[in-house]
């Protein structure tokens, strides 16, 4: 997708509303085939990143040296809108897209969707409450709370619906 180098670390990166460019050190830029619709760094790895596309998800750990796509197993949508890296295990990714949530395990290399049961499965965006270890979605149809559980056990977590109404009164 693009490319950094070690010695000098990451090169000057942009993203645009359709594609992503890279200006390399000779003044040339190099364009993404795939729309990104986000970018995350890898907490514990700075020269980790992953870029959300509507082709599934790519990542660099050497700064951008190199590129791979992560594996699709398991994920049933491969528009992803909104990625966030585990702030708890740096082996775990989760993604927001339009059939749901869905983490990613560096372990197993294949996706779980979190819960089926959220109303509203288009996903626009995600956080993480640390405190609570919980990850909320924010869908056309509110707010979910999604309860981590342990990566791969298979009980569904519990979701708290919230609407614009629960939070504005």
């Amino acid at each position: 997708v693009f490319k950094g180098t070690k010695e000098e670390g990451w090169e000057r990166i942009f993203v645009t509303g359709s594609e992503l460019a890279e200006s390399a050190a000779n003044g040339e830029t190099f364009t993404s085939p795939e729309l990104v619709t986000g970018i995350a760094f890898n907490p514990e790895n700075p020269q980790s990143l992953y870029l959300a596309t509507y082709n599934g998800v790519f990542v660099t750990y050497d700064a951008g040296s190199s590129w791979n796509k992560l594996s699709a197993a398991g994920l049933t949508a491969r528009n992803i809108r909104f990625i966030l890296p585990s702030s708890r295990d740096p082996r775990l990714l989760y993604a927001a897209t339009d059939r749901g949530v869905f983490e990613f395990s560096r372990p197993s290399n294949q996706w779980r969707e979190l819960y089926q049961g959220i109303t509203s499965r288009n996903v626009r965006s995600l956080a993480l409450n640390r405190r609570e270890n919980s990850l909320w979605a924010a869908t056309k149809g509110g707010m979910f709370r999604i309860a981590l559980t342990i990566p791969g056990e298979l009980a569904k977590p519990s979701t708290v619906q919230m609407d614009a109404k629960n939070i504005l009164d």
